[in-house]
């Protein structure tokens, strides 16, 4: 059985993916051990020969998927029912790996845990690498700590679903809501949480390298749509009550009201 589907979504890819695609190419985890799927979405032409070409200059087993129905979660989603992996990553298109990316966190896998990498920010516009990116600096105390953690002390890194290495059994029948363009991804992790016991930290060398673009619609949205990144905050916490209510004795209560806390205030303040 294949160990692990890396899923990329990706719309108008430019040469960020073919930089991705490369990182992933140059995995330490043996070839046969793990498949990347992109799936693009929207507009065909004429970015799908352009990743067809690219992934035809790869080793590693891949899959392609073009879909016109536009939106981050409808990719991932249809990633998700294509994967053969016991074990998900998500990869966004313009970011990149380290060589040890997979291998580093399968070596801490299991059926109850979410092992993240550690992440470290490049800021495209100057070339700078953020060595102390508030992710890798709570990656290094958890590490120092022992390296695994609860969910509560843990929940810095569930806010993505990117630079992690997720049981295919975690996930089951749950998919990204195709309703929010923002906070689809904490709202997702959130939902696995049922059926996560802890939150592991992978190998040091396993990284996650993450864009940081001033020009991103996370960082433009806020200065030109409060009323729409209220409504946003204010729709999310319906969402999470409704999963919360679900299964109240399997959720972490205090996992789910930070969860909404933190949406009201990232988006209330730091797209500002």
């Amino acid at each position: 059985m294949m160990k692990v589907s890396v899923v990329i979504p990706t719309y108008k890819p430019g040469n960020y993916l073919q930089n991705c695609l490369q990182s992933l190419e140059n995995q330490t985890l043996s070839k046969d051990q793990y498949e990347v799927i992109v799936v693009l979405n929207g507009c065909a032409d004429p970015w799908k020969q352009q990743v067809e070409e690219w992934l035809s200059e790869c080793t590693m087993s891949s899959v392609f998927i073009h879909t016109e129905t536009p939106g981050v979660c409808h990719a991932r989603n249809m990633g998700i029912e294509q994967a053969q992996g016991e074990y998900l990553v998500f990869v966004d298109d313009d970011d990149w790996v380290s060589e040890n990316f997979l291998q580093g966190m399968l070596g801490h896998a299991s059926s109850d845990t979410v092992v993240t990498s550690s992440v470290i920010g490049y800021r495209d516009a100057t070339g700078e690498y953020l060595a102390d990116y508030y992710l890798a600096r709570k990656f290094d105390r958890i590490c120092m700590g022992g390296g695994k953690t609860s969910i509560n002390q843990g929940r810095s890194f569930l806010s993505s679903s990117c630079f992690k290495l997720i049981p295919r059994s975690v996930i089951s029948t749950r998919r990204f809501n195709p309703r929010y363009k923002l906070g689809e991804d904490a709202l997702f992790m959130a939902e696995l949480t049922d059926r996560i016991s802890f939150v592991e930290m992978s190998e040091p060398d396993a990284v996650y390298y993450r864009r940081l673009r001033d020009g991103s619609a996370s960082h433009t949205m806020g200065r030109t749509a409060f009323p729409r990144l209220l409504w946003n905050a204010v729709s999310l916490s319906g969402s999470y009550m409704k999963v919360y209510l679900r299964k109240p004795f399997r959720y972490n209560c205090a996992f789910f009201a930070t969860r909404i806390m933190a949406g009201f205030t990232k988006r209330l303040f730091c797209y500002n």
